[in-house]
């Protein structure tokens, strides 16, 4: 089958990083696949150094510049069409289409979401009103009534290895210039600029062995809180503060499975940190009528989680800076919010991921 994705970069990586592993994984499954995108200057840094690609041949993915409606009229050979959140084709591409005599299958692949209703209308075909063009609507979610998430076949394994592996383990962080001490614990912090840290900066600055690995827009929070930038190898107290650079697929993977905790935020690196099996605290993309408030509770009443990491994710969510006393007790909790992390990993590893659905949704599974 040949499948063309469309995806257009609006909200910093989540659309970019979404599509490529949307584009692996079906190439892996034998289709051929063309990714077309506004652009690839993000996509070139989320993907995998060429020197692995080079070496995937199998995984070969033809990725265009998309500019305009020519594009994606071009396209038009293509079986299917999957467009990521909602990012339409370009105007009059629709009616074009109806008039050719193949038309391919169009699939819009939406946001997730762990609310009840994703379940109701997951699935359901839109008839366009003005070329009676029929596009399904794919809704990812969590449980087996909705359209799955993005999980490639071996990722689990990867992480069991990766745990295992501390030679591999110690190579990694020295590759971004990192050295971690026997004793010191990790965190990762991937968010929003605006996120309240000043509570987890104020817990961190007396403990001894922590180590703060600051993501894109992590620098910029704690820039917020401390009043300055954190420069390479920082200290606030002590604690250490490493800022990094956009890391590739694999990498931030990898980077994941390896921390103790996890800040995270959007919808690409919160599904990646569940699949890493670690303790999370994820920061939604704030929505209007604070909607990204009922994801979350959504999310959280799926799970067994320690009521104090509940609290702290309402309270960050809401913009509310937990104070230190908060991550404290959440901290001293470790063997608790790993076990439930772990829990919930494997209780979802029971289902089939996204893409096996909708091959088999559209029967060439």
């Amino acid at each position: 089958m040949r499948i063309t994705i469309f995806c257009k970069v609006i909200d910093n990586f989540g659309d970019a990083g979404i599509a490529w592993r949307l584009a692996r994984q079906l190439r892996r499954h034998g289709h051929a696949v063309c990714l077309l995108i506004d652009d690839r200057d993000t996509l070139r840094r989320l993907q995998e150094p060429q020197a692995r690609q080079a070496l995937a041949v199998a995984e070969t993915i033809d990725v265009i510049t998309w500019r305009d409606d020519d594009d994606a009229l071009a396209q038009a050979d293509a079986d299917l069409w999957l467009e990521t959140f909602a990012c339409g084709y370009g105007e009059g591409v629709l009616p074009a289409l109806a008039l050719r005599h193949r038309r391919p299958r169009l699939c819009n692949i939406d946001h997730l979401s762990a609310e009840s209703w994703v379940a109701t209308y997951h699935g359901l075909p839109s008839p366009h009103p003005a070329t009676g063009l029929q596009q399904t609507y794919w809704l990812p979610g969590y449980s087996t009534d909705s359209g799955g998430l993005l999980r490639e076949p071996d990722l689990l394994t990867q992480h069991r290895h990766w745990r295992s592996d501390s030679c591999a383990q110690t190579d990694f962080l020295r590759a971004y210039g990192l050295e971690r001490q026997s004793d010191e614990l990790l965190l990762t912090l991937f968010c929003y600029p605006h996120a309240p840290l000043r509570g987890l900066l104020a817990a961190l600055h007396d403990r001894p062995s922590r180590l703060l690995i600051l993501g894109p827009g992590g620098d910029a929070a704690v820039a917020a809180a401390l009043g300055a930038a954190p420069a390479p190898g920082a200290r606030h107290g002590a604690c250490h503060l490493h800022p990094l650079p956009l890391l590739h697929h694999q990498d931030y993977d990898r980077l994941l499975g390896l921390a103790d905790f996890n800040i995270v935020r959007g919808e690409d690196s919160w599904v990646r940190a569940q699949w890493a099996g670690r303790p999370l605290l994820w920061q939604a993309y704030t929505q209007a009528e604070s909607a990204h408030l009922d994801k979350l509770e959504a999310w959280l009443q799926l799970q067994s989680l320690p009521e104090a990491l509940c609290i702290l994710h309402r309270h960050f969510n809401a913009g509310q800076a937990p104070e230190a006393t908060a991550w404290q007790e959440l901290f001293a909790q470790g063997d608790s919010l790993i076990a439930a992390a772990t829990a919930w990993r494997d209780r979802l590893s029971q289902q089939s991921d996204l893409v096996s659905r909708l091959l088999h949704h559209l029967g060439d599974a």
